[in-house]
């Protein structure tokens, strides 16, 4: 009897400790990194706007307003039918001077449902990431596939990157090598002198700008998202009973979870270079207006 306690003992600490591991890379390599990336996306599509309000009013506002607006309202209603939240009322495009509002969602929750209260408002809140994570991926792919297939190649952050300097020199290298193509593509004087590219280029900015949800987005979604948080520590543990099945899924993880930063980054990038170019256009903005009213 003490043997087969001590065993059944032994297994379950095992498993505690490999669905410990498992969650842990889980939270550092899927997790954290589309958290830095959206957190980073929130900040630069709150500057832009912030900049082009003071410096042209609603109507530098609105600039970038035409196709970030609605993929980020549709994602919302997309996210409520999944999550099964009550749709009160919405408007794709209905830019509001007097509030400042572009466009709405109002949704309820049946409190009693632990789908809907859980994982029907984080899926609302966070809808608009994956929505336009969607929308770059399509426009992109039908503009220039080839942007996918160098992000597509740049390596995936796995557990295993810290495990050595080599690796994590090889992870490096290789998001070095993205970042030069990218600028490479850029700067191609075939591009610059090609019409539709600053059309893609404005819709990509433009989907960076809305793609991150606003405050009242975030209502009801920050007691499910702890809940939340706590499933995969739930999920590897359970799996760490049946052997390395938790290993097995969190690699199945970590590459769909590279497909999807994949694109929150090529957003990241397209926004970080809208960020330049706003800033740039609003410093001279103010400049002119000085030397014109002086």
């Amino acid at each position: 009897m003490n043997i087969s306690l001590n065993g059944i003992l032994e297994t379950v600490r095992e498993a505690v400790l490999n669905g410990s591991s498992a969650t842990l890379a889980f939270y550092g390599t899927v997790l954290l990194p589309q958290v830095l990336v959206c957190l980073a996306l929130l900040f630069l599509g709150r500057y832009m706007n912030a900049r082009l309000w003071k410096t042209f009013d609603w109507r530098g506002v609105m600039f970038l307003a035409w196709l970030g607006t609605p993929v980020h309202e549709i994602s919302h209603l997309i996210g409520c039918v999944v999550g099964r939240n009550r749709i009160e009322g919405f408007a794709i495009f209905s830019p509001d001077k007097e509030s400042g509002s572009l466009g709405y969602v109002t949704h309820s929750y049946e409190r009693s449902s632990l789908y809907q209260r859980v994982f029907g408002n984080t899926l609302v809140a966070l809808a608009p990431f994956f929505g336009g994570a969607a929308a770059i991926y399509f426009l992109t792919h039908l503009a220039y596939p080839q942007l996918l297939r160098e992000f597509g190649a740049a390596p995936a952050l796995e557990w295993r990157t810290f495990v050595s300097l080599g690796a994590l020199s090889d992870f490096a290298s290789g998001w070095k090598s993205t970042a030069l193509h990218f600028y490479y593509f850029l700067t191609d004087a075939r591009n610059l002198h090609d019409g539709w590219f600053w059309v893609y280029l404005w819709g990509m900015i433009s989907l960076g700008a809305h793609l991150s949800p606003s405050r009242s987005d975030f209502e009801g979604f920050w007691g499910a998202a702890l809940l939340l948080l706590c499933l995969p520590f739930i999920v590897f543990i359970s799996l760490a009973f049946f052997g390395n099945r938790g290993e097995e899924i969190l690699s199945h993880l970590s590459v769909l979870a590279a497909q999807v930063n994949m694109l929150l980054l090529m957003a990241l990038f397209f926004t970080f270079m809208g960020a330049l170019f706003v800033t740039a256009v609003t410093l001279l903005a103010s400049v002119f207006k000085k030397v014109l009213y002086s």
